[in-house]
């Protein structure tokens, strides 16, 4: 009964979520700002005949700075209701326990990090055309644009260190992997800090973190800045150059960092809710007292 309660808060969340216009606005931004950063892959079809690798492509655009800030900052706006307050709150406290309230906000949380994940996925592979089969190697196209040349009048970001250290699969599961957990510790981030310093002061130092990974390389800031750059440790890139660069961190650390992050802010949101959540019920209590 307490799992039910759970997965139906989930699901009123994502319901709401479908109905509100923010996520259309967020599908035309990605689909206006792929469309313009990739949208090139479709003339190496028309000319050459060669579909870009879907898995691949995606792995290597994941270490494309400039394009994940704008998917970073479309995947803030999503979640920029929190603490996912509804009309429906009050029926969820009463058939639900608090407890279990934060843990369904927290699984709402981790749910539409896949999702949005998977929607970009299939967005980058609808807009370049690419192609899913040969999972296990990679094409010529991504093949020539790793040595930075271009096919035709076209070019997508592609590191050579990824294809040299990865097949196409290995390198989509594995960036997938790294940047669900990234923007669900975000997520948890905002959810935590929402309680402690309020919305507006949150959602800015969420958007600080969103563009510290772009600013570190365009701005030329000191390399040690990824250590604490969420987005950076889901750069495949960056973890394969890692032993290059020894004021960066390891790749062992940029393995573990998205996780770990994840787990210690899950955790220690379900600490700081509950124990918000029981200054809300002394207070409902202390209500109740006055209006007898």
């Amino acid at each position: 009964m307490c799992n039910r309660g759970i997965w139906n808060t989930v699901i009123i969340l994502l319901k709401r979520l479908i109905k509100q216009p923010k996520l259309y606005l967020v599908v035309a931004l990605l689909v206006t700002t792929l469309d313009t950063l990739i949208g090139s892959a479709r003339q190496i079809v028309a000319q050459y005949n060669i579909h870009v690798n879907a898995y691949g492509s995606f792995a290597c655009l994941t270490s494309y700075n400039y394009l994940m800030l704008w998917v970073v900052l479309g995947y803030l706006v999503l979640i920029s209701d929190v603490p996912f307050v509804t009309n429906l709150s009050l029926f969820v406290h009463i058939r639900i326990t608090q407890r279990q309230s934060w843990t369904a906000r927290m699984i709402y949380i981790l749910i539409t990090s896949i999702l949005y994940v998977l929607f970009v996925f299939i967005l980058i592979a609808v807009i370049e055309n690419a192609s899913l089969m040969h999972p296990f190697t990679w094409d010529k196209a991504l093949n020539t644009m790793s040595y930075g040349s271009a096919v035709g009048n076209s070019y997508l970001y592609t590191p050579a260190v990824i294809l040299s250290s990865y097949t196409p699969l290995q390198a989509c599961l594995l960036a997938s992997v790294l940047l669900v957990c990234s923007l669900s510790a975000l997520g948890s981030l905002m959810l935590i800090g929402t309680a402690f310093i309020g919305k507006r002061i949150v959602l800015s130092i969420a958007g600080v973190i969103a563009i510290l990974d772009s600013a570190i390389g365009y701005m030329g800031l000191p390399d040690a800045l990824y250590y604490i750059s969420p987005l950076s440790w889901c750069r495949l890139e960056i973890i394969k150059t890692a032993s290059f660069h020894p004021s960066r961190p390891s790749e062992l650390y940029c393995l573990l960092a998205p996780f770990c992050s994840f787990l210690l802010l899950f955790l220690l949101a379900c600490i700081v809710l509950i124990q918000s959540n029981k200054r809300f019920e002394s207070e409902m209590n202390i209500g109740g007292e006055y209006s007898d």
